[in-house]
């Protein structure tokens, strides 16, 4: 869950360090612990990412195809993004990359968003099915 600390979003004041658990209502209206994680210090204005949980129906295999060193400071790899989803029904998924050092994204498959420390692809992939992802990225350290 990604969301901003504004009022706009229900919050607006600064938000202590500690954990935060998310609840739902399951089919028959009970309240049901959808996951929980840790939240740092977040100012009002900023960005709050929690991460609640594995969704073992969704998964990721990340190859790296080639890599080249092509000087000292320089190096240029490839990669594949495998992504399966065993629901019966489509769902979106979020590939965020870490990236180091000054990078440069030459080719891609689908077209990715440039996010602090990386880069991150949205994904649709459809019931039962898989998706492919590739990449190649130019780094200089």
């Amino acid at each position: 869950i990604v969301f901003k600390n504004t009022p706009e979003a229900g919050l607006g004041v600064p938000l202590p360090e500690g954990v935060v658990r998310i609840f739902g209502q399951d089919s028959t209206g009970s309240l049901q612990l959808l996951g929980e994680d840790n939240v740092s210090h977040t100012p009002v204005g900023q960005e709050v990412r929690l991460a609640l949980g594995l969704d073992f129906d969704v998964t990721v295999e990340r190859t790296q195809t080639e890599f080249l060193r092509a000087s000292e400071r320089i190096t240029i790899s490839a990669h594949r993004l495998d992504v399966s989803n065993a629901k019966s029904e489509p769902v979106t998924v979020r590939l965020v990359e870490k990236m180091q050092g000054d990078w440069q994204i030459t080719e891609e498959s689908d077209a990715h968003l440039p996010v602090p420390g990386g880069a991150e692809w949205r994904i649709e992939v459809p019931a039962l099915g898989k998706v492919q992802v590739t990449y190649r990225v130019r780094v200089r350290f």
